[in-house]
């Protein structure tokens, strides 16, 4: 009987330590996952500044067109 008792408690322990290494894998999973999600957030972040900074040299550039474009229209006249 004391033998089917050790044996029993070494199961036991052998199926709690795996449901704790499974329980450490997901949290280390969601963890990866986590910081995938963010870098990919930061990325996109940084795509989109890049974007609005053309924009905005784009726009400069038309306004600077513009305004050489009303100087030399009303030189002329």
């Amino acid at each position: 009987m004391n033998l089917k008792s050790l044996f029993i408690a070494v199961l036991m322990l052998g199926a709690f330590s795996a449901c704790n290494s499974k329980e450490k894998q997901k949290s280390e999973v969601f963890i990866l996952d986590s910081i995938r999600k963010v870098d990919s957030i930061s990325v996109v972040l940084e795509q989109q500044r890049l974007i609005d900074s053309i924009n905005m040299v784009s726009r400069e550039q038309q306004i600077i067109a513009d305004s050489i474009s009303n100087l030399v229209l009303n030189e002329s006249l």
